[in-house]
């Protein structure tokens, strides 16, 4: 890796982590769902703002039903679930909780997928994120 991929790995951990350092500062002045929206809608205007300035517009073609069940589950949930989480537990919990997500799916996806088990190649994948 370059050193400007280095430079935008840190600059992208520090914007990401520091997401749960704000939720406990913003906890103490307004709900979740307050604190998540705002989220979700810094993140959709800026993402618009790049789009027109790029000259490009989003389809009318894509699945937007589905594509909105997928955005509320994989990101407006969990948002809210986690500003809801550290009003209890420290925002370095709520972001270690965050980070082991990739290792949870790989020990519980077997339970839903048929013929999947575990094997010891998925599970020493799995003890390598730790």
């Amino acid at each position: 890796m370059s050193g400007r991929d280095w430079a935008a790995l840190l600059f992208l951990s520090l914007l990401w982590g520091a997401s749960f350092f704000f939720y406990k500062i913003l906890d103490a002045a307004l709900p979740p769902m307050t604190i998540s929206l705002g989220r979700v809608g810094i993140g959709a205007l800026a993402l618009n703002v790049v789009l027109r300035a790029r000259g490009l517009r989003l389809s009318r073609a894509l699945p937007w039903g589905r594509l909105t069940i997928v955005g509320l589950l994989s990101s407006a949930l969990p948002f809210i679930l986690f500003a809801a989480a550290e009003q209890h537990i420290s925002s370095s919990l709520a972001a270690l909780l965050n980070a082991m997500t990739p290792i949870n799916a790989v020990l519980i996806a077997p339970l839903f997928r048929d013929g999947g088990g575990w094997t010891r190649w998925r599970l020493l994948g799995a003890a390598s994120g730790l």
